[in-house]
């Protein structure tokens, strides 16, 4: 966690931080409202998003942390960061 947190806060001067990820799992989806995607040419309602993702927990920040977030997409309850990586542990 260390060099997760270093490589967010000691960015260089110009502010890039590239990551390269090997051999992951996804522990699940990061929602932000109005859960919806709109690029351009392109719309996917949250519906859909849900429909893409039904096999993957879903989750959302607010200020008192990271939220699971219910099949009506409202927020259900805290979720620590250990409690993530338990309920999907990683092989390492």
């Amino acid at each position: 966690m260390d060099e997760v947190r270093n490589s967010l806060y000691g960015r260089t001067s110009d502010g890039r931080n590239e990551w390269v990820l090997r051999d992951y799992e996804v522990l699940g989806v990061l929602l932000q409202p109005p859960y919806e995607v709109r690029a351009v040419g392109e719309y996917a309602t949250s519906k859909e998003i849900l429909d893409a993702f039904a096999d993957q927990p879903l989750y959302t920040l607010r200020r008192e942390g990271l939220l699971r977030v219910d099949l009506d997409l409202g927020p259900s309850r805290h979720v620590s960061i250990a409690e993530l990586y338990e309920a999907n542990p990683l092989n390492l």
